[in-house]
């Protein structure tokens, strides 16, 4: 997976980590699925679940977004 620099996720990450939570930012290019099963991995491997997603990427369908398929993303 490719590493990305993260600006708007440090400051909350941050904040997180200060009041005792755990939390990681990462930035991922949802239209390579490979990008997208890689980050899931890597959340279940630290973190064992997701428990908040900020899926802001634009996405104009309306479907369970685990359901989806490459062109739907596309």
């Amino acid at each position: 997976m490719p590493s990305y620099r993260i600006e708007g996720g440090t400051p909350l990450r941050g904040a997180i980590r200060a009041s005792g939570g755990r939390a990681t930012a990462h930035t991922v290019d949802v239209t390579r699925s490979q990008d997208t099963v890689a980050l899931f991995r890597a959340i279940q491997a630290t973190h064992g679940k997701l428990d908040i997603l900020v899926n802001n990427a634009g996405l104009n369908v309306r479907a369970d977004f685990r359901h989806l398929t490459d062109a739907e993303w596309q």
